[in-house]
C-alpha cells in the first residue's frame, strides 16, 4: 500500500462552497484512509481492547475464539492478557481463515520479542 497523499483544498471562511473537485479530493483521501485503517485493523487485534477489559486473562484458545471472524487474515498478531499476568502476542501462520484452521493451535506461533517488560 502507497502512502496517503494530502489533499491540497483551499482556506475556506464561512458561506464558502465546495467545488466537485474538492469535494473528490475529500472522498479519495477519506477512502484511502480507511483502506489503511483497514489493513491495520486485519493485521493486529489487542483483545484485551476489543473486550474492554484490560484485566480479563485469557488462554491462547479463549483469545482466537474471540477475534471476529469478519477481522482473520494470514499473519495477524493477536495480542492478550495470559492468565500468567503477562501479554502474549502470537502470529496466525496459516493461509486458511476458515474456523477449523483458525482455532487449531498449532497454526499459532508465539512472538516472543518482548518491548518494555511485555506491554506495547
Amino acid at each position: 500500500m502507497e502512502l496517503l497523499t494530502k489533499t491540497i483544498l483551499p482556506v475556506k471562511q464561512k458561506g464558502d462552497t465546495l467545488s466537485t473537485a474538492e469535494v473528490n479530493s475529500l472522498n479519495n483521501t477519506v477512502n484511502a484512509l480507511v483502506d489503511c485503517v483497514n489493513v491495520l485493523i486485519k493485521k493486529y487485534c489487542n483483545l484485551n481492547s476489543e473486550v474492554g477489559d484490560d484485566s480479563r486473562a485469557f488462554t491462547l484458545a479463549e483469545a482466537v475464539t474471540l477475534v471476529p471472524q469478519s477481522r482473520r487474515s494470514p499473519g495477524m498478531s493477536v495480542r492478550f492478557l495470559g492468565e500468567d499476568n503477562i501479554y502474549h502476542t502470537y502470529i496466525y501462520l496459516n493461509s486458511e481463515i476458515g474456523n477449523a484452521f483458525w482455532t487449531n493451535l498449532e497454526n499459532w506461533y508465539p512472538d516472543n520479542t518482548i518491548i518494555d517488560g511485555g506491554v506495547w
